[in-house]
């Protein structure tokens, strides 16, 4: 069977490209400025790369994933093209880019600023917690592989009754901890199932065990082999539990001319089902202190001091110079108007002039190929 829209989906050979997708974008607060010398700091511009290069990944997934959701008539096509439009337009104004952000699960722009926020907010707490002599303790909880047809209704289940497990250990037994509980669904090529799971950080390790034992109780079907607590550093844990929700891509390595390439698989069907899944959901919560916000702000400002030059006045200013303790002259851009960046495939250009010189690297690419079931 093949796709009238897309006619390779079943499945899709055509190879792209994508690179590893790793840290925030950094916000620089420094004013805009070019040093005399010319050999300005780079930081900035390279913070912005990284978002260039989170972007160009991000609609490398999404367009071939609108063709399939418009075929399917899923009922995310709409947010998916949200994702894919996500910061499409950058607006400088006086040294700050400001995007408008689509809050997608899909989105690795999003995504990265979420898993920010959440380290950032948890971060503080847990450590007191470490600080007060508890230990940091990691548990997976999981149950049987199930059906496409099955999953939401099994998510439902499993939140329901994890809730009622610490209800159990907290009122009626008056055990109480500090923790996240994550969310998280992959998808098994071999089975063509998903395997929907929690991830538990807690400052108590006997309280996640007494989930588990509960756990087992509630689903017979699970064994205790696939369940899991262990101490864990809180650096490590908190990374691997914010990470993803699910994992959109698999790699494996391949052969060709003597040459090792990187080959990603991407589900199509699969990773239509697990969004529609997590639509609307929370993947992350609290308990035993303040549940923060999976949301990100839809507009958000971040200034940059080394921004390309577009239109204004470069004029000499003077400044100290706090290392040499002595004044220097430089040259300064004052923005007179504003300026809008369009996305152009791998940049976003005004004028002509790109924004952050990203061009995605040799090193970085591995083939890409898309798949229906």
């Amino acid at each position: 069977m093949q796709s009238s829209i897309f006619p390779e989906l079943y499945p899709v050979k055509k190879p792209i490209f994508l690179a590893s997708l790793d840290k925030l974008v950094q916000l620089p607060t420094k004013p805009v400025i070019i040093p005399s010398d010319g050999k300005g700091n780079k930081r900035s511009k390279k913070s912005l790369s990284t978002r260039a290069s989170r972007k160009y990944h991000t609609n490398q997934i999404l367009a071939p994933l609108l063709y399939y959701a418009k075929e399917i008539d899923s009922p995310l096509h709409n947010h998916y093209q949200k994702a894919f439009y996500c910061n499409n337009t950058l607006t400088q104004i006086n040294g700050k880019l400001t995007g408008k952000y689509c809050n997608s699960r899909v989105c690795h722009t999003c995504n990265r600023i979420r898993t920010a926020k959440q380290i950032n907010g948890y971060e503080p707490i847990m450590a007191r917690s470490i600080a007060e002599g508890n230990k940091i303790a990691f548990a997976t909880l999981t149950i049987p592989n199930v059906k496409d047809t099955e999953l939401k209704d099994t998510i439902r289940l499993m939140k329901k009754q994890l809730s009622l497990i610490q209800r159990v250990i907290t009122e009626r037994r008056g055990i109480s901890a500090k923790g996240i509980i994550k969310l998280e669904i992959t998808w098994s090529y071999k089975r063509k199932d998903f395997h929907p799971h929690f991830h538990i950080l807690s400052d108590s390790f006997e309280y996640n065990q007494m989930i588990i034992e509960e756990w087992l109780k509630r689903f017979p079907d699970a064994t205790i082999k696939a369940q899991d607590n262990k101490y864990a550093d809180m650096d490590i844990a908190l990374k691997e539990l914010f990470k993803y929700s699910t994992k959109i891509i698999d790699t494996d390595n391949s052969k060709v001319n003597d040459k090792t390439n990187r080959i990603a698989h991407v589900n199509l069907y699969a990773l239509d089902v697990i969004m529609n899944a997590l639509y609307k959901q929370k993947t992350i919560t609290a308990f035993g202190m303040k549940q923060l916000s999976e949301d990100i702000e839809s507009l958000i400002s971040q200034e940059y001091y080394d921004l390309p030059p577009t239109q204004g006045e470069l004029i000499e200013t003077t400044i100290y110079d706090y290392e040499n303790h002595c004044y220097k002259k430089v040259m300064a851009y004052e923005w007179v108007i504003d300026i809008e960046w369009i996305w152009d495939n791998n940049d976003w250009f005004y004028n002509g002039i790109a924004l952050s010189d990203y061009v995605p690297k040799t090193k970085d690419k591995f083939s890409f190929h898309f798949h229906y079931k």
